[in-house]
């Protein structure tokens, strides 16, 4: 089952927050803040990937 980007971008900005990068603040990248919970998320959406 392929993925549209935009399912997969939902994916991440809705586990991960806006961060500004050290020494260029201008700069931010989604980051996990928590990164129990999106283990928790990948492991769960790709249960199975390989069946």
């Amino acid at each position: 089952m392929a993925r549209t980007l935009d399912v997969w971008m939902d994916f991440i900005r809705s586990r991960t927050a806006p961060t500004p990068v050290p020494l260029v603040t201008e700069i931010a990248l989604y980051q996990a803040t928590e990164m129990t919970e999106l283990w928790r998320a990948t492991a769960a959406d790709l249960e199975g990937w390989d069946d």
